[in-house]
């Protein structure tokens, strides 16, 4: 049996959970910037995205997507997480890989930080891990209005504003379901960018926690870094900052969100919040359910799509091999630890050519589940469409049975009469049936249009992928990287 290894009592984990588009790389970096480790291999910063970084660790990122993507999920599915998906191999190997990356990174860590949106749903698996090693968990749940990240949201993505509000719901109320028991404190974006020491000094008030460095002595680090002014999408709040504006919200969401606001002074507000957390548990398993048929019956025709042509099946590029390559791009420029300023700008450009080129990657990836989506609404609608026709067929069927045997029965008084009913009513039939193939027919052209469009922009970014990864190879085997070679003395960078 391999020996366990077990970090130091005195070793002390800020877990940061919230929302993607929440400020939870603010939190962190202020975080960082009074103390705590984040480990070495840190995700780059992404233009037009989070240019002043994610403040997220590599490997952490990499096993949280590993385990997302084993058990049929991802950061974005609104689905309840699958049974059993714990007792899985993919939790297992998730497990080992979580102790390895501790151990690694922090093993000599008093205070550390991890930050992954994706931790608001595998905390169930992390925190486990961090018992058994000994390593006491802090969380640090960040918060932002909802309308503001599902502004956010769609103008990065094009999502819509309810889809990313219960987004905004699973990942806040899973978190919180996950936790219980923890030493844990919310804090909300609007109070870091308002006075992010009373917000930093309350944090750790109540985790517990004195700051490695002094808050006077990061301030000004802090205050360069947090500037208010980049600030996007804002939405207005109360100045008191007790509580913000729910207006224009879902009730539920509306709801969650003003008993977020509560717990960040009041711990009875906690019990309010997990009661909503289980409210959400119970029907999440049943509207999973629904949207598991969904998506099979979608991916099925997708096959089938591909089959007969519409989407040529070698077309479709591959996801995680772009993701894959822009990383190992991303960890071969980490390597590089130079001395000299131009050194230091070439790694820079070299950082944003890889962001854009993870940002391209993820955007072909968006466009093809905007296209099983669509394939999704399709079966829906016709699901429907035939549900209604049955129902009208049932019905004519019922009323022909009921007329007929009133003629069996000897009422030939009525039998002209009723033979015209019969004639009217089998009329009606086909006129109804004609109209529910008219729109079903209209509607399946329209998603074909649909999904044409969107082949054509997924082969339109490819394209530009490309001419990115082109331009990434020239540049590496230019004249400037050769230099540094020689610089380096390394004979392979």
């Amino acid at each position: 049996m391999a020996e366990q290894v077990v970090i130091g009592q005195r070793s002390r984990a800020i877990v940061v959970l919230g929302m993607h588009r929440s400020g939870t790389s603010a939190v962190t970096r202020v975080v960082n910037l009074l103390g705590a480790d984040l480990g070495q291999r840190l995700m780059p910063p992404m233009p037009d995205s989070n240019e002043k970084g994610f403040w997220e660790n590599l490997d952490a990122v990499d096993l949280d997507e590993r385990v997302l993507t084993g058990i049929g999920r991802s950061w974005h599915d609104i689905r309840h997480m699958p049974a059993g998906w714990l007792e899985s191999a993919v939790a297992d190997e998730a497990r080992a890989a979580i102790k390895r990356l501790i151990e690694t990174e922090f093993a000599a860590a008093p205070l550390w930080a991890v930050k992954d949106p994706r931790l608001c749903r595998l905390m169930p698996l992390w925190l486990p891990v961090l018992t058994e090693l000994g390593v006491e968990p802090h969380i640090l749940f960040v918060v932002r209005h909802p309308l503001e990240v599902a502004a956010s949201l769609h103008a990065r993505d094009g999502w819509p504003e309810t889809r990313s509000l219960l987004l905004w719901l699973q990942h806040v109320l899973e978190a919180e379901r996950a936790t219980r028991g923890c030493r844990r404190v919310i804090v909300t974006y609007d109070q870091l960018l308002r006075d992010w020491s009373q917000a930093m000094e309350l944090v750790g008030q109540r985790l517990e926690l004195t700051w490695p460095r002094p808050l006077n002595e990061a301030r000004a680090e802090v205050d360069v870094f947090l500037d208010v002014g980049a600030r996007h999408r804002k939405r207005s709040t109360r100045a008191s900052g007790a509580s913000g504006d729910a207006s224009n919200l879902l009730p539920f969401v509306a709801e969650v969100f003003e008993q977020c606001l509560r717990a960040c002074t009041s711990e009875s507000a906690w019990r309010d919040l997990g009661a909503s957390a289980d409210t959400l548990h119970r029907f999440s398993a049943l509207y999973g359910a629904c949207l598991d048929d969904f998506i099979g019956y979608a991916n099925q025709v997708t096959g089938r799509v591909q089959h007969a042509g519409t989407i040529p099946a070698g077309a479709r590029p591959e996801p995680g091999a772009i993701l894959d390559g822009t990383r190992d791009v991303s960890r071969a420029l980490a390597a590089l630890t130079p001395e000299r300023a131009d050194l230091q700008a070439v790694t820079r450009s070299l950082q944003l050519h890889a962001g854009l080129v993870e940002r391209l990657g993820r955007s072909v990836e968006d466009q093809w589940a905007r296209i099983a989506s669509l394939e999704a609404l399709l079966f829906a609608e016709h699901q429907s469409l035939r549900s209604v026709l049955a129902g009208e067929s049932h019905r004519i069927r019922s009323a022909v049975n009921t007329e007929s045997e009133t003629v069996r029965s000897g009422a030939a008084t009525g039998h002209e009469a009723l033979l015209a009913q019969l004639a009217t009513l089998r009329s009606a039939m086909l006129d109804e049936a004609q109209a529910v193939r008219s729109d079903l027919k209209e509607n399946v052209q329209l998603v074909h249009e649909e999904l044409e469009k969107l082949s054509r922009n997924v082969a339109a970014q490819t394209h530009a992928i490309t001419r990115m990864q082109e331009e990434l190879s020239r540049v590496h085997h230019g004249s400037v990287v050769r230099t540094l070679r020689r610089w380096l003395g390394k004979s392979n960078v």
